[in-house]
């Protein structure tokens, strides 16, 4: 039972390891570690999910942390860059060996709750009767540094989203951490066209569904 709060940011995720943990920085004393775990989708997809790993989980069960492990972990997003880019990853904060996925629609949920600091569609009709608005969520946690999300919402939940809540307003969602190609470009001396120097993987959030907020007042469960 994960106990939500207006500005909770929790993670569980359940895939396998697939780059060895490579050292980062050193954060509070302790050395953290960059991987990843690809977590598939219930399409059959995968998701390549970037996580930093403390150097005190890098050997779990006394059998250190290896490629193709099936692995459980817990944590919350971290707020990253990438040539530029903002973008998110996983700062693990427990992890658990399993012998299979429990469920490929729920091994990847993200609780996460905070400001909505920009939407904007992208589409506004997609098949002729789908609609797809991205927002940018920023948690207000004072305890710990801010993490932009972006949440891409479908249909009833995007025009949910429009029609209730407003720039500042606050959002507590559920919903998958996915992960996408983006191309980079030199936009140089403002040129229309600007060269494309490549791709870069980033993370978007895919809504689930919209929390109850409980008027913001104390915490609900779900």
């Amino acid at each position: 039972m994960v106990q939500i709060s207006p500005n909770i940011n929790y993670v569980n995720m359940e895939g396998v390891l697939s780059a060895l943990p490579t050292f980062a920085y050193v954060f509070g004393g302790e050395g953290h570690y960059s991987s990843c775990i690809d977590v598939e989708r219930a399409s059959g997809r995968i998701d390549t999910i970037t996580v930093v790993i403390p150097e005190r989980l890098l050997v779990v069960d006394n059998i250190p942390l290896e490629t193709e492990q099936l692995l459980r972990i817990n944590g919350c997003l971290l707020q990253t860059t990438k040539y530029g880019l903002k973008d998110v990853s996983v700062l693990v904060d427990t992890i658990e060996r399993i012998d299979s996925v429990t469920d490929c629609a729920r091994n990847n949920i993200v609780i996460f709750g905070g400001e909505i600091a920009k939407w904007y569609p992208i589409r506004q009709v997609l098949d002729g009767n789908k609609e797809l608005k991205v927002v940018i969520l920023e948690s207000a946690n004072e305890s710990s540094p801010k993490v932009g999300l972006k949440v891409v919402a479908w249909n009833n939940a995007a025009r949910y989203i429009e029609e209730t809540r407003g720039i500042g307003d606050r959002l507590i969602v559920k919903c998958r951490l996915e992960s996408r190609q983006r191309f980079l470009r030199d936009d140089v001396d403002q040129q229309e066209e600007s060269e494309d120097r490549g791709s870069v993987k980033v993370h978007e959030a895919s809504l689930v569904s919209i929390l109850p907020d409980n008027g913001y007042n104390g915490v609900t469960e779900v």
